[in-house]
């Protein structure tokens, strides 16, 4: 009989654990974490912009729909940019992101 002291758990290894803020992941981590504090901010300003733009625009029946438009669309992009992550590497998927938020800007500077 072995003593529980000695067993060894089979995802043990002899090599440390990565971590987010290591030298190979930091740039990585920084950006995610860029990322989706923008989103946040973008998110917190939708609240308080949307009832405006709803009445003016004459459409309160629809203010429901829109507001939760957008955290469907937050909510599905986060699923389907992790998905993709997890497929084809925080690369791609970042590139994506930015790429996408990129020409969403450039749209919204055009109808200025």
């Amino acid at each position: 009989m072995v003593p529980a002291d000695t067993r060894v758990s089979p995802t043990m290894t002899d090599e440390a654990p990565a971590h987010v803020f290591d030298r190979d992941r930091r740039s990585l981590t920084a950006g995610i974490l860029l990322t989706v504090t923008t989103f946040a901010v973008e998110g917190m300003g939708i609240v308080p912009a949307l009832p405006t733009a709803v009445r003016d625009l004459d459409g309160l029946p629809l203010f429901g729909w829109a507001f939760s438009a957008f955290m469907l669309a937050w909510l599905v992009g986060t699923v389907g940019g992790g998905l993709l992550a997890d497929a084809r590497g925080p690369y791609r998927s970042m590139t994506v992101v930015c790429r996408t938020r990129s020409a969403d800007r450039g749209c919204q500077v055009s109808r200025c």
